[in-house]
């Protein structure tokens, strides 16, 4: 039996003493009851206001030297809930879990375990990288977590109504928008098999030249999109304190209405307009045409940003290139079948502007006897809420929603033009299709596609988050490369991930790839990319599926000097 070294008992005495004194302190932290708020705001609102007390500021730095994050203590604040003495400065829901009366088993035993790992998971997250294992379990075991979980949702679908509008079709979204079909109808265009010479009513526009979206704040200034979730929970939180702070359907109605108010969208179409020739010397029934270059579908040809300027367009409509077709219907000189563009606009209305929540808020700005309404009091309780760490409070983060960047029709031939001259139709089917996805596939870690092309495979959908809280349906990189060549060819090279494609096709060296080969990355990071160009410095242009600030398709520049380097095609 091992004696225990003097030295050693003394020290966990003492660790385990300064451990009661930090929770001690913080039951002991003046967290204003509704009383001590209604009788004495002006003290309470300083306090929140001007910083942390000296209390506050001992404990968070004991806190932070012994590595225990506030979360632990949580089980004494829970004892303050159940004595009826809930914070303002909190966010109380987070105590408040359902009757356990109202769970099955299963569920009883998910909450119990998500608790335990919420508390373990920021000093494990680094074992949940290697493993792969995820961060995000099905059961939420508190009501604050249902009600952040819920306006996740809100958010990803939000972003998930975008990017469906940007697959639309110039003639889908114009019906949508009941806007006649002469509104999206260009010029014959004998490249397009769609359009009868003798019917114009057939020279529809298949594609968008540009799509923007742009994001605006309240006031209507720019902004990058971001989530209101905590803002909306802050003020519900000190709103339902006053008025019911445990009505979880009034909280829940609360979030939902305010949601709804803070967050517009607007769609819209451009003119037709005409650049100075955009398609050259292409018979009608071209096999360039099948091969992806012009001739796209709904499902394979989607929007992209960058709106044509209004001098460009005026310009463009003053003068529309005219080509001439002889009698066997091949085109002689350049020639625009024309052109338009989706606009998208957003809007997310926040705090910190002057047209702000509090001006959206029409159940918070009507008073009773237990709510006077938004005073400078009740704003900065919600402040102090909001400016806190929730992801280190209360383990609460945003789902990771970003929006792809399609490339344009411009930038997509720019790129078609680095092909060599003798590329295979198969080679430029598969790049052509690579590029047209760009920006229009989230990434979900172990995405898979159900089938070719988009339509079925419901892209961009609200469905269970991944490992690491991605919300929105995609393909991860593996699955992004079988997708794009059993859309564009009709065949996948390996139904298994990334370890499947290590073992697809066949072989070759590092100066021997060409458009389309695959370069794998197989060890616990890895990765698969398509080979696009050479880029200088012998980096590599290289079409992908990733995650990182990206989390969509997107065209990069890597040095790639990987293992296995893969040809697909012979």
């Amino acid at each position: 039996m091992k004696r225990i070294h003097p030295t050693i008992l003394p020290i966990s005495i003492m660790t385990a003493a300064g451990f009661l004194l930090i929770a001690a302190v913080k039951t002991a932290l003046p967290f204003p009851s509704a009383a001590q708020s209604r009788e004495a705001p002006k003290a309470l609102i300083s306090a929140a206001s001007e910083g942390s007390s000296l209390p506050e500021r001992i404990l968070e730095g004991a806190e932070l030297l012994a590595g225990k994050p506030s979360s632990i203590l949580s089980s004494l604040y829970q004892g303050k809930i159940e004595a009826g003495e809930p914070s303002v400065l909190q966010y109380n829901l987070m105590a408040l879990t359902p009757d356990e009366a109202d769970s099955s088993p299963v569920q009883k035993a998910a909450s119990g375990l998500e608790r335990v790992m919420r508390l373990l998971k920021p000093r494990l997250e680094p074992m949940y990288e290697i493993f792969k294992l995820p961060l995000y379990t099905a059961h939420s075991d508190s009501y604050g977590r249902q009600m952040y979980e819920f306006l996740n949702q809100k958010d990803a679908q939000w972003i998930s109504d975008v990017y469906k509008w940007i697959r639309l079709t110039p003639e889908e979204a114009a019906r949508l928008l009941q806007q006649p079909a002469e509104s999206v109808t260009g010029k014959y265009d004998p490249s397009n098999s769609n359009h009868d010479p003798d019917d114009s009513a057939t020279w529809l526009i298949p594609s968008w030249k540009n799509v923007t979206v742009n994001f605006y704040d309240g006031d209507g200034k720019p902004i990058h999109f971001y989530s209101n979730s905590q803002e909306l929970l802050s003020m519900a939180n000190v709103y339902t304190w006053y008025t019911g702070w445990d009505n979880v359907e009034r909280f829940r109605n609360y979030i939902d209405e305010l949601w709804q108010f803070s967050h517009r969208q607007q769609y819209a179409l451009s003119e037709v307009y005409y650049c100075d020739g955009c398609i050259e010397s292409i018979e009608e029934n071209a096999e360039t045409a099948s091969e992806g270059l012009l001739e796209t579908s709904a499902e394979t040809l989607a929007p992209e940003p960058e709106t044509a300027s209004d001098e460009a367009v005026n310009a463009s409509q003053t003068h529309v290139p005219e080509a001439s077709i002889d009698s066997s219907g091949a085109v002689h000189g350049k020639f625009c079948p024309g052109h338009v563009d989706l606009i998208i606009s957003a809007s997310i209305t926040g705090l910190s502007e002057r047209n702000n929540l509090y001006t959206l808020d029409r159940q918070g700005n009507r008073t009773d006897e237990a709510w006077n309404g938004w005073s400078p009091y009740t704003k900065a309780y919600v402040s102090r809420l909001n400016s806190l760490d929730w992801k280190q409070e209360y383990a609460l983060a945003p789902s990771e929603l970003i929006l792809g960047t399609p490339l344009t029709l411009t930038e997509i031939q720019d790129y078609l033009k680095l092909l060599p001259s003798d590329i295979s139709g198969e080679r430029k089917a598969v790049i052509t299709h690579a590029l047209h996805s760009v920006g229009k596939i989230p990434y979900y870690f172990g995405g898979k596609a159900a089938r070719p092309g988009y339509e079925g495979n419901h892209f961009a959908s609200v469905i269970t988050p991944d490992r690491k809280g991605r919300i929105l349906s995609g393909l991860d990189c593996s699955g992004w490369v079988n997708w794009v060549y059993w859309s564009a060819l009709g065949v996948t090279p390996t139904n298994i991930g990334t370890s499947g494609l290590i073992h697809a096709g066949r072989p070759v060296s590092r100066s021997e790839l060409k458009p389309g080969d695959i370069i794998i990355k197989p060890d616990s990071d890895s990765h698969v990319v398509m080979f696009l160009a050479w880029a200088s410095n012998g980096q590599m242009l290289c079409i992908h599926e990733t995650a990182g600030g990206v989390n969509n398709v997107t065209v990069s520049i890597l040095d790639a000097r990987w293992p296995y380097y893969r040809s697909l095609l012979d």
